[in-house]
């Protein structure tokens, strides 16, 4: 069977788990498993062709976003597949290479550099103060949007279908967005709120979060298009959650996942708000031949740590406040 054919199949049984039939439930269990499991061993190869030559492997999905930080302009064409106990002989026969894999192959790949897809971004609401909000570019315009807060299903089903799923799809080419109803099913394990933000009647952004032993943490985040965040609805977002977060009296206010580069915006917007930098908890990891770029974050000793080429950058010395170490190592690619 083909990964392709079995991840089809294991689809179309999420989708009846959905039902309240046992039996249905009891059969895609162990279908469940063996795709796991597959899908951990069995590797997609693909070339990266552009201004550098590269391989990218990986048991999930292709990460353009990774691949670019590297490669630019990169044209990525699937050569084959290959298992886990191949991977240490086939990249050998290559000069670059970037595999992404489950952590617990980490221990069989020690003549590179080690990442992470995600890192998770922190805030304890006991340090946010009126001092952080003048770091805020855009701390005047918060106030022109209106806010509210709801837990109705119909309500969060709406923001989730007509201004998350466009939003994502509009700036992320290759984003894989979940079915509402499987999306729901893992909301519906803790209490939940959306915050809908609002301008002159119309909803221009939001997001929905979670409670979970004494965290806020949200779990998506929205704009209706790029115009509404140089208006400053994404600062409304974060501040407005922020003082909620601050009002149930949690310890930690959990702003989710980034991308493991100091340049990305994502990154850059939460640490605004003096956010600290942790690692994301996923069990999957990159490992890089042959290739490094300052301000990306790496684990290393079981810290995350970031790359950088001088002590002199004054631009990335900062993040040494925020939960990383530096590391620094000789420039180039």
């Amino acid at each position: 069977m083909s990964k392709t054919l079995l991840k089809k199949l294991v689809q179309k049984y999420q989708k009846l788990s959905l039902s309240n039939s046992i039996w249905v439930k009891r059969f895609v269990f162990p279908v469940q498993v063996f795709h796991d499991i597959f899908n951990d061993l069995c590797f997609d190869v693909y070339q990266v062709s552009g201004e550098r030559q590269l391989m990218f492997i990986t048991s999930a999905e292709v990460l353009p976003y990774f691949i670019k930080n590297f490669c630019n302009d990169a044209t990525i064409t699937k050569t084959g597949e290959i298992y886990a106990w191949n991977l240490k002989k086939y990249i050998r026969k290559h000069d670059a290479v970037i595999i992404e894999m489950p952590e617990y192959l980490k221990p069989f790949f020690t003549d590179g550099i080690i990442t992470v897809r995600w890192i998770r971004q922190e805030l304890n609401p006991d340090d946010f103060n009126a001092d952080i909000l003048k770091h805020i570019r855009e701390r005047k315009k918060i106030f022109q949007f209106r806010h509210k807060f709801s837990t109705d299903m119909n309500e969060m089903k709406n923001f989730y279908e007509k201004i998350y799923r466009p939003y994502l799809e509009k700036r992320y080419k290759y984003a894989k967005i979940e079915d509402f109803e499987l999306w729901k099913q893992d909301l519906l394990k803790y209490p939940w709120e959306l915050l809908v933000i609002e301008k002159n009647g119309i909803v221009v952004g939001g997001g929905c979060s979670v409670f979970h032993d004494g965290r806020y943490r949200q779990r998506i985040t929205a704009l209706l298009d790029e115009g509404c965040l140089k208006e400053g609805a994404m600062a409304a977002i974060y501040y407005y959650s922020i003082l909620r977060a601050k009002e149930k009296n949690v310890k930690i206010i959990d702003f989710g996942l980034s991308r493991p580069f100091l340049s990305d915006g994502v990154l850059i917007n939460k640490r605004k708000w003096r956010a600290k930098i942790v690692p994301s908890g996923t069990k999957r990891i990159i490992y890089l031949k042959n290739l490094k770029k300052e301000g990306l974050i790496i684990v290393e000793e079981e810290k995350l740590k970031v790359i950088i080429f001088s002590e002199k950058n004054a631009k990335l010395m900062h993040y040494s406040n925020c939960g990383l170490e530096l590391k620094i190592v000789e420039s180039g690619i």
